[in-house]
């Protein structure tokens, strides 16, 4: 578990033992726990909505102060679950991996222990979709997502021999390159479509060495 995972743990569990017997839900807002929440910024918008996916509670002002929008629809207000679904509907597409989306992609590199010719099609189209993300998709200053670095990055995963690879994830990053990540090793395709590695100690075992620098 991150560190930041940790510390927004700690705040919600403080939070609820502070404001579980309290009715005036302003006060539950100006609580400072809540306040501590609303103050660890975006890292903790993946952590917000997790936690709407467990039980929708009072959390969508938060959401609304860190990203200075409101998904909700006009109909759906005080409605706690359509309102959650709502956000649900944000983040997916501004890129937000939530519990449901995680989950289905454990299943998905469980099921694959290699970078099989089916695992990479899953990746490619997801990559594909990385073209719906409009300017600020991060709820700040994210940039979309280039047209060349999708066409590079997919051309990595469907023009080398991945198969002896164990499987890796793929993201949209804020300045508008993709990246591919593994446990020791990330693979930045840029917007102009150069490629940047960062490779952990030790990892030659579990990836193709020869693979990568012919790549680079």
């Amino acid at each position: 578990m991150s560190k930041g995972r940790e510390t927004f743990d700690r705040l919600l569990e403080e939070w609820g033992e502070e404001t579980t017997h309290l009715s005036d839900v302003s006060k539950k807002y100006m609580n400072p726990s809540y306040q501590q929440i609303i103050g660890m910024g975006k890292k903790a918008v993946p952590f917000l909505l997790q936690e709407l996916e467990k039980s929708p509670t009072h959390l969508f002002w938060a959401l609304e102060a860190i990203t200075g929008q409101n998904p909700v629809k006009e109909e759906h207000a005080g409605i706690m679950q359509e309102m959650a679904n709502d956000w649900f509907e944000w983040a997916r597409k501004k890129g937000y991996n939530t519990l449901a989306q995680q989950k289905k992609w454990d299943e998905v590199r469980k099921k694959y222990p290699t970078m099989t010719d089916e695992y990479i099609s899953i990746l490619v189209e997801k990559i594909k979709s990385f073209s719906e993300l409009e300017e600020g998709w991060d709820t700040y200053d994210g940039s979309p997502i280039s047209g060349t670095a999708i066409r590079r990055a997919c051309d990595l995963l469907l023009f080398n021999d991945w198969n002896e690879c164990v499987p890796c994830a793929v993201s949209p990053s804020p300045d508008g390159s993709i990246l591919l990540s593994w446990s020791e090793l990330e693979i930045s395709v840029m917007p102009n479509g150069h490629s940047e590695f960062y490779i952990g100690e030790g990892c030659g075992a579990a990836y193709n060495m020869d693979l990568i620098k012919d790549i680079g």
